[in-house]
């Protein structure tokens, strides 16, 4: 009969990998929520197993625990960030449905746990789509390795206290970079409300609700394709702003 004999090192440095890249994929948007679990597990136990490597000393179960949460933190800390530059595209769509009415007949979303309309919900899944097909998952690997080299599996973490700055810039270029992608519809879309409000002051007995609503979803509609364009260089640079704030997380994890 065949035994297998794995070295305790390696064990517990695959499940320490296996629990930074299970907290990175939860907290990450990379991964869409809406597909089953085990497919999302996918993912974490590939990456986990990539990133793996023997721990230097056997650690006694109190310093397991303290590891299991350290590195829980590191990923989770990381795939937030990382996901921040898909949530611009969420946040432009949001702007647009309610500016042009469509959140009126939204229905409530398991994935992000709101009411998303449909303009939400398309412009989020091709950003999504946008940075996965463009090597987002690859990408995710590339900052988990690096995530390793900063902090090893049963290293310590040098200071975390840059989370709380670091997280406020990352919020704010959400709302800044969400608010750029949806302005120009949200601009015709305000300039069709005034004009609406104006006629009806001119003809009261015209019922600007009935025909602001068809005209305000049509002008949506047309737009959203000259909006498409702008998409590439959009992903591109919310990577890039990402990736700049994940190397400052790390440079602050290292020490």
């Amino acid at each position: 009969m065949n035994t297998f004999d794995i070295p305790i090192g390696w064990a517990l440095g695959l499940a320490l990998g296996t629990v930074r890249a299970g907290a990175f994929v939860a907290a990450g948007g990379l991964i869409p929520r809406s597909i089953p679990k085990a497919v999302r597990a996918t993912p974490a136990i590939a990456f986990g197993a990539f990133i793996g490597h023997p721990l230097r000393n056997d650690p006694d179960v109190g310093q397991l625990v303290a590891l299991a949460f350290m590195n829980a933190f590191v990923g989770f800390s990381l795939g937030w960030l990382l996901g921040l530059a898909i949530h611009r595209f969420q946040t432009a769509g949001a702007m647009i449905d309610l500016t042009s009415g469509l959140t009126i007949g939204s229905l409530f979303d398991k994935e992000s746990m709101n009411t998303p309309g449909a303009v939400s919900k398309i412009i989020d899944h091709a950003g999504m789509t946008l940075i996965i097909v463009g090597g987002g998952l690859g990408l995710a690997a590339k900052v988990l390795v690096a995530s390793t080299q900063a902090v090893a599996l049963d290293g310590h973490l040098h200071s975390a206290a840059v989370i709380g700055p670091v997280a406020g810039r990352a919020l704010s270029g959400v709302m800044r970079g969400g608010l750029e992608l949806a302005l120009p519809i949200v601009s015709v879309l305000f300039l069709i409300e005034i004009t609406l409000g104006l006629v009806s002051r001119v003809a009261p007995q015209m019922n600007p609700f009935l025909l602001g609503m068809p005209i305000k979803i049509l002008t949506t509609f047309m737009l959203l394709g000259g909006l498409v364009v702008v998409f590439p260089a959009t992903a591109d640079r919310a990577v890039a702003e990402a990736l700049s704030t994940v190397r400052t997380v790390l440079r602050a994890f290292a020490g």
